[in-house]
């Protein structure tokens, strides 16, 4: 089959007639091929013959940029939407021009997204490359702050600083005194010590936080208050 005379019959077509309704812009001679946006360059047809017309380029010229065009012609966007099955040979096309474009072939190839704080634009550079003042990553990663001081964390998951840091408890152990040795001065002094915290005077005495010493430290807490 003669596939560039259907292709130039198309072309010749839309040229000498007037559609009504949607249409779709058609390069002539395709961009790939050093065609371009001009006014002589560009015809309307309807999506129907907008798919053939970029089959029948695929069939006359093979090139790996005229199936990928063609492949997206089968793409459903918000705007547009197409009923036009992916034909078999134009899957096995597509498939033998993304087998070209593997490792250095590849457009993309050893390129790395980088971003704008600015107005958050991205793009894919070569390392060296990329505009002034982007940084690395397609978007700008989420970094928390310190809720004392204000500065960056280490982590997105940090909520202090390593200085601001609250230090763990840490439980003192019983001192060479028994249990039953601490007196009810010792325990008020305790409690006074750690602004009223029970568990925190228990702690420092070396005492459970539960069961009977709390509630003793409950009481003694109790009538401190009565004393203010």
């Amino acid at each position: 089959m003669n596939y560039k005379k259907h292709y130039d019959a198309l072309i010749a077509r839309s040229k000498i007639r007037i559609l009504t309704g949607y249409t779709e812009k058609h390069h002539i001679l395709p961009k790939c091929m050093g065609g371009d946006n001009s006014k002589h360059n560009i015809v309307r047809l309807t999506p129907e013959e907008h798919y053939v017309a970029h089959q029948l380029l695929v069939k006359i010229y093979n090139l790996p940029a005229l199936v990928y065009a063609a492949n997206m012609m089968t793409s459903t966007s918000n705007t547009t939407s197409r009923t036009n099955k992916l034909y078999g040979w134009l899957r096995k096309r597509l498939q033998a021009a993304a087998k070209q474009r593997t490792g250095s072939k590849n457009g993309s190839y050893g390129k790395l997204w980088y971003h704008n704080l600015a107005d958050s634009a991205a793009g894919k550079y070569l390392p060296g490359t990329e505009p002034h003042g982007w940084s690395k990553g397609r978007i700008p990663k989420k970094i928390n702050k310190c809720n004392v001081c204000g500065t960056a964390t280490n982590t997105p998951l940090q909520y202090w600083c390593n200085g601001c840091r609250p230090k763990p408890e840490q439980t003192v152990f019983k001192s060479v005194k028994l249990k039953s040795e601490y007196s009810d001065k010792e325990k008020t002094d305790a409690l006074v010590a750690h602004n009223g915290s029970i568990r925190r005077a228990l702690l420092s005495l070396g005492l459970n936080d539960s069961g009977t010493h709390y509630r003793v430290m409950k009481k003694l807490k109790a009538s401190l208050a009565q004393l203010d």
